[in-house]
């Protein structure tokens, strides 16, 4: 079914939680290595990335905007998922090793979605 769901519909959080997967995510990052609105540096990074509630508040990203994302293990109910590389600046980060303290958002969703992720780059 193709249906639009408000997000300030109460029972949009239960219509979510019963599906039980989508055909396709895009995805884009930013420079500092966030996906949708799942921010380093949030304070609630924690919960974004391992929550099993399909959506979340994000209070501190930048700008300085409340926003609503669906959750990590709500984007990994999506079959396929594109992630949209859009500068040279961002593809150097996505191809940069890590240590753990230096973790990134978008290095878990590649650790946690190889197998259905496709990366594009658009410069």
């Amino acid at each position: 079914d193709n249906i639009f769901l408000s997000l300030r519909n109460p029972e949009t959080l239960n219509i979510l939680k019963e599906v039980t997967n989508y055909d396709l995510c895009i995805l884009g990052m930013g420079e500092d290595g966030h996906f949708a609105s799942i921010f380093p540096s949030m304070s609630n990074i924690k919960e974004a990335l391992n929550t099993h509630e399909p959506l979340l508040n994000i209070d501190d990203g930048f700008p300085d905007i409340k926003r609503i994302s669906m959750s990590l293990n709500e984007i990994k109910k999506s079959k396929k998922i594109i992630l949209i590389i859009k500068s040279k600046t961002k593809l150097a980060l996505l191809k940069t090793k890590r240590n753990s303290d230096q973790f990134l958002p978008i290095d878990k969703l590649i650790e946690e979605c190889s197998d259905r992720l496709t990366i594009y780059t658009l410069f």
